[in-house]
C-alpha cells in the first residue's frame, strides 16, 4: 500500500464533457463483511460537509437502513430535506486505471478507513466524500488545467 501521495485523473461525467475529482471505491460493512469486492464510483465534493451514500447502496452492503444510528435529516442534494441514517462501514479506495473500465479491489491504493457512513434516502448515482468525515483525514491537491487532482493520507 502506498503513503505517499497518489494522483488520480479527473473524468468527465456520462454524458458531459465536464471532468470531476472521481475515484473508485469498495464499500463494506464491518458488522458483516463478506466477500464481495463491488466498485462504486465516488466524487470528492469538497463543497459537501459529510460524505453521503444512496440508500440502494446500504442495501447492498446488507444494512437496514432506518436501523442505522444518528438519524438526521440533510439538504442541498437535491430539494427538501432527505432522512439519513449512519452505518458502520469499511471504505477502499482503489487504484486509478487507464481508460475507461472500472477497476478491481485487488490493489489498494491506502489502508482501509472504517467511519461511520451518512446514508441518504435519496437514488444518487455515486458516492459523495466530504469534508469532516473523509478529506480531513487526506491533503487534497488538484491541478485542473492538467486534469489531475491527489490524496496524501494524513
Amino acid at each position: 500500500m502506498l503513503s505517499e501521495s497518489v494522483r488520480f485523473p479527473f473524468i468527465p461525467l456520462p454524458r458531459t464533457s465536464f471532468k470531476r475529482p472521481w475515484m473508485w471505491v469498495n464499500l463494506e460493512n464491518i458488522h458483516a463483511p463478506d466477500d464481495k469486492e463491488t466498485v462504486y464510483p465516488a466524487l470528492l465534493d469538497t463543497g459537501s460537509d459529510y460524505s453521503l451514500v444512496p440508500k440502494s447502496m446500504c442495501e447492498d452492503l446488507r444494512h437496514v437502513f432506518d436501523a442505522g444510528t444518528s438519524p438526521s435529516t440533510t439538504s442541498g442534494v437535491g430539494g427538501g430535506k432527505i432522512m439519513t441514517f449512519c452505518h458502520a462501514t469499511r471504505l477502499i479506495i482503489v487504484p486509478p486505471i487507464e481508460g475507461d473500465g472500472i477497476p478491481g479491489v485487488a490493489n489498494k491504493v491506502f489502508s482501509p478507513i472504517e467511519f461511520s457512513m451518512r446514508f441518504i434516502d435519496q437514488d444518487l448515482p455515486f458516492i459523495l466524500l466530504g469534508q469532516a468525515d473523509f478529506l480531513n483525514l487526506f491533503e487534497y491537491t488538484q491541478n485542473r488545467s492538467e486534469d489531475w487532482f491527489s490524496l496524501r493520507r494524513l
